[in-house]
């Protein structure tokens, strides 16, 4: 985005947050149906919208994602970030033993919600104090890393100033000669029944079946000629923490609009060129949305920056009518 834009969205914030101090969106949404929400009432997680942890485990970057983190009163859902004091190290859902350091709460949709397209939006307020902790709003996919929408996160040298959006996606036409050969290998030796017409993923899948060290050897080999790539923006200076703010995407076919505070801040399209010849390759696949305070990997927590929360008023989804 240009400079213009962002002088803009920077007044259009300042008049919201002045003007408008707690404004909170009606669930109503012209030319939308809302067909997910949840507003977090009562005093504990509805378990038939929410699983506490990403769909391969609960440990990552040392963190522990436990429901014991997520406390839920007046209409506020607070996740929780605190020093872990269990057992270590531990062996994850997806059988690998981790160390963990702190602990913090997660909202997952997987597998309630797990879809493509539509208009996303929670309002939540994020904690201050620097890279210590990691508040997000994003999405993964059950079927690759990547794609990943992050709607939000706040990880810098001081978080509460400077928010990050960014899109990762993964390019498999640069090196698509060398991915070719391989698959064909793979497809010689056996390996696999057929060859997929045109998902990689889907190779990746068929080699899994029947596990053999030859087999993961190709799955290794095939992955490290994908290409991870990204396109981000960021805004720094403002100090999210001080107040409510609502964070949104709008996921369509050919683009993904972000939203602060229902301003239009960020957007990106099918096949556009961006930082150097990068193109940007929209997600193929569902993905679920995950709400998390996690924290600096590593990071040992003094006594008095813990427990941290970061509460959330509730989460949204709405698809075109």
């Amino acid at each position: 985005m240009n400079t213009l834009y962002y002088i803009r969205f920077y007044i259009l914030l300042w008049f919201t947050n002045h003007f408008n101090k707690e404004k909170v969106n009606p669930i109503e949404k012209d030319g939308w149906v809302l067909i997910f929400h949840d507003e977090f009432q009562g005093n504990k997680l509805d378990e038939k919208r929410w699983t506490t942890n990403e769909h391969w485990g609960y440990i990552k970057h040392g963190v522990a994602w436990l429901k014991e983190q997520i406390s839920i009163k007046n209409g506020i859902c607070n996740l929780i970030t605190d020093k872990y004091t269990g057992p270590n190290p531990v062996k994850d859902l997806d059988g690998k033993i981790k160390f963990i350091d702190n602990a913090s709460g997660m909202l997952c949709s997987n597998p309630m919600l797990y879809r493509k397209y539509g208009y996303y939006e929670i309002r939540c307020k994020v904690p201050p104090k620097g890279i210590k902790y990691w508040p997000a709003f994003w999405f993964e996919s059950k079927k690759s890393w990547p794609p990943e929408i992050d709607v939000f996160e706040l990880m810098s040298p001081n978080s509460s100033k400077r928010m990050i959006m960014t899109y990762h996606w993964l390019d498999d036409k640069e090196n698509k000669d060398q991915i070719n050969a391989l698959i064909i290998q793979c497809y010689t030796k056996k390996l696999i029944p057929y060859i997929p017409k045109t998902d990689i993923n889907d190779v990746i899948q068929l080699l899994q079946i029947g596990w053999t060290q030859e087999k993961q050897e190709y799955i290794d080999n095939i992955n490290k000629l994908r290409v991870h790539k990204k396109h981000h923006t960021g805004f720094s200076g403002y100090n999210w923490s001080k107040k409510y703010h609502t964070f949104a995407v709008n996921w369509e076919p050919k683009k993904i609009t972000w939203y602060v505070d229902n301003i239009a801040v960020f957007r990106i399209k099918e096949n556009q060129w961006v930082n150097f010849g990068k193109r940007i390759k929209l997600p193929e696949y569902p993905m679920y949305a995950i709400i998390n305070n996690a924290a600096q990997p590593g990071y040992k927590f003094k006594s008095n920056e813990i427990p941290m929360s970061m509460p959330v008023n509730y989460f949204r989804v709405y698809e075109k009518e």
